[in-house]
């Protein structure tokens, strides 16, 4: 009786909507809320539930990743779903390039004007020395000073102040995002279980602390809440475990992944077995939250040849089908390198843009168009 009678307070606009599935942020905009119920109900799905998305460049979403979208566009007729971006440029500085002003004006576009879903990687620069995120520097292994604590502690030390002085400069970006009324899928410092980047080299703890300190700082500092968050380990983890040490739990993280290479030929051992999964699929997929393909590289590192994509996706349906969506890399992963793409892009189990991402009735300004639905 009480489910009767809630139901029917929904229908007449007596209570707002009731979500399976709520963002870590209390605040979150209701298209922020959609579209995370969206996400995790694709699981669900029969067809249209591999989130298709493709990352865009080093420098941005620039001329050259616009000519990849379309190269995509010619060889399929379909466009990817997500669109993913740099925070900061990986590999330059000090000074670190603030790659996310370049890319704004056209995630708004693909968000309003094509529909489509908006991925930005928060890698902010080095607190200690400015580098950029994956520039190791003269010691090659990531330089953070003595006291790396320095960097979520707020006593005005210049590590600090330096780190908060790149969100800030994130923020930026992201409110101007908000106010257009686009959610972001924030992938925040990943593949923390390796060394690639000065994240990667701090403890378990320290990094949970600076996770924390980073999403209090954009959701409740600065007032982001248009803010999905996904937590997304390398996949050349020692243990089927290893992705738990610096998992900030699940009260601070909306979202999960692996960062898959290799996933379709040739395949690591022992990080897949013979059928494709890997062997966290399992235990990070108990979480129950939305599970992402973080990172696509159907083939294994450095220059691999293309690959047939279609397969891969069907790879994935078959060895991990708890994934709702994949992030291709660029380079010699992109959509574009491979072969098939016609077949993968136009594939029943996929799901291209339009993807349905707000409740009829939202009114968070400028509204994008609010009735998209799978075509």
């Amino acid at each position: 009786m009480k489910a009767f009678i809630l139901t029917v307070c929904v229908l007449l606009g007596l209570v707002g909507p009731v979500w399976a599935i709520t963002p870590v942020d209390g605040s979150a905009s209701p298209a922020t809320k959609a579209l995370l119920t969206y996400l995790d109900g694709l699981k669900n799905r029969t067809d249209k539930r591999l989130i298709t998305g493709q990352w865009g460049d080093w420098n941005g979403m620039n001329q050259a990743a616009l000519d990849r979208m379309q190269r995509i566009f010619n060889l399929s007729g379909q466009r990817p779903a997500l669109w993913g971006v740099l925070s900061y440029k990986a590999a330059t500085g000090p000074p670190c390039l603030f790659t996310l002003s370049t890319s704004t004006p056209n995630l708004i576009d693909h968000w309003v004007n094509g529909g489509g879903l908006v991925w930005v990687d928060l890698w902010p620069p080095n607190p200690f020395n400015g580098r950029c995120a994956s520039d190791e520097g003269p010691t090659g292994q990531h330089d953070l000073g003595p006291t790396p604590a320095n960097m979520y502690t707020e006593n005005g030390n210049a590590m600090n102040v330096a780190f908060r002085a790149s969100l800030d400069q994130i923020a930026v970006e992201l409110v101007k995002l908000q106010n257009a009324g686009v959610v972001v899928i924030c992938r925040c410092m990943a593949e923390m279980n390796q060394p690639f980047f000065w994240w990667g080299r701090l403890s378990n703890s320290q990094y949970i602390a600076m996770w924390k300190y980073a999403q209090n700082y954009l959701v409740n500092i600065k007032n982001i809440h248009n803010l999905l968050w996904l937590y997304s380990p390398f996949d050349a983890m020692g243990s089927a475990t290893e992705w738990q040490g610096k998992y900030p739990g699940n009260t601070f993280v909306d979202m999960v992944g692996i960062d898959f290479y290799g996933v379709y030929t040739p395949r690591p051992q022992p990080r897949y077995n013979a059928a494709g999964k890997h062997f966290a699929y399992d235990g990070m997929t108990a979480l129950g939250k939305p599970f992402w393909a973080a990172e696509l590289g159907c083939q294994q590192y450095g220059d691999a040849p293309a690959v047939d994509l279609n397969a891969c996706y069907n790879l994935l349906k078959t060895a991990m089908p708890l994934i709702i969506g994949s992030m291709n890399w660029n380079e010699n992963w992109a959509i574009d390198f491979n072969t098939n793409v016609n077949a993968a892009m136009n594939n029943p189990w996929v799901q291209n843009r339009p993807v349905p991402r707000a409740p009829s009735g939202d009114t968070t300004p400028p509204g994008p168009p609010t009735n998209f639905r799978v075509q």
